[in-house]
């Protein structure tokens, strides 16, 4: 099994929107900065820094104009291609599934100052930083479910415990579909959805 474009692209498409909304933000900032000093009485050092914030302005505006076409091109492709093969409603209802199974994958730590508590905080971490990628890619025809297997021994064994529980929080979102036991390739674990 192979992650489809979808899959490979929705990480980068999330971090993509935070950095074009962050560096318009500091670009907006910058502005305003420069607005401030327009007002205050000018002297030569206030003219230096207002040139320097433009240009600091400008900078983050064209970062943020480059990202946002970086990011519209991979929405466009992902669109285009699911216009012709699929329904562009998937796409959303994908994105929709993904965002509600990271939610339910979330382990939440306990509040304690034990070493032993320490460790098993450290143990939620690493096993929420792996499956905070899991992507759902929901077709026509069949659902892909990707999880990113956990690195350390301890937060395998949580995965392995709950496996029953994801298949059965994705058969939930997707009735219409029955799916196969997971399958694990290399550090990767696939539940593959067909429709009924």
């Amino acid at each position: 099994m192979e992650k489809t474009f979808f899959q490979k692209t929705f990480n980068l498409s999330r971090y993509l929107l935070a950095f074009v909304i962050i560096n318009t933000i500091l670009s907006i900032t910058s502005r305003l900065l420069i607005i401030l000093f327009n007002n205050e009485v000018f002297s030569r050092k206030i003219v230096v820094i207002q040139n320097k914030l433009y240009l600091v302005s400008m900078i983050f505006l064209l970062v943020a104009i480059v990202l946002f076409l970086l990011l519209l091109t991979l929405l466009i492709i992902e669109l285009i291609e699911r216009y012709k093969t699929d329904k562009v409603s998937n796409y959303f209802e994908s994105v929709r599934q993904t965002m509600r199974l990271r939610y339910f994958l979330i382990q939440h730590e306990t509040i304690s100052t034990s070493a032993n508590s320490f460790q098993r905080n450290q143990i939620l971490r690493d096993f929420n930083k792996s499956l905070s990628n899991c992507i759902v890619d929901v077709r026509n025809e069949s659902v892909l479910v990707v999880l990113k297997y956990p690195v350390a021994q301890q937060s395998q064994h949580i995965l392995k415990n709950i496996v029953s529980h994801v298949k059965e929080e994705i058969s939930n979102y997707n009735p219409n579909f029955y799916f196969s036991s997971p399958v694990r390739i290399g550090n990767k674990l696939f539940y593959k959805g067909s429709k009924r």
